[in-house]
């Protein structure tokens, strides 16, 4: 599921990073956009969410484009312990929901 994910991010122009971090079914895949693509920020954001979200539909992904989930999230990629990264991704998926 990765190396799709993975794959769909390198094909899209618009993006220019992105942190993808995997626990059980959950992922949560954050990336940053270049500065001229942002105006279809939101537009964006929803295509990428339902393409990804067709790689396997039994899988809970949380798209984010958002610089501060990015900047979280690349932090959280040097962690090796499950469990907080576990407890961060809930924390992070919560920053989510308050922002829409």
């Amino acid at each position: 599921i990765q190396q799709e994910i993975e794959r769909k991010l390198k094909e899209d122009d618009a993006i220019t990073k992105a942190n993808i971090i995997s626990v059980n079914d959950e992922w949560l895949i954050s990336y940053q956009m270049k500065p001229l693509e942002k105006w279809g920020k939101k537009k964006h954001l929803n295509s990428l969410k339902k393409s990804i979200e067709k790689i396997d539909s039994s899988q809970k992904f949380s798209v984010s484009n958002d610089y501060k989930l990015f900047i979280e999230s690349e932090k959280l990629l040097d962690v090796r312990d499950e469990k907080k990264v576990k407890d961060k991704l809930k924390e992070l998926k919560k920053l989510m929901e308050e922002e829409t």
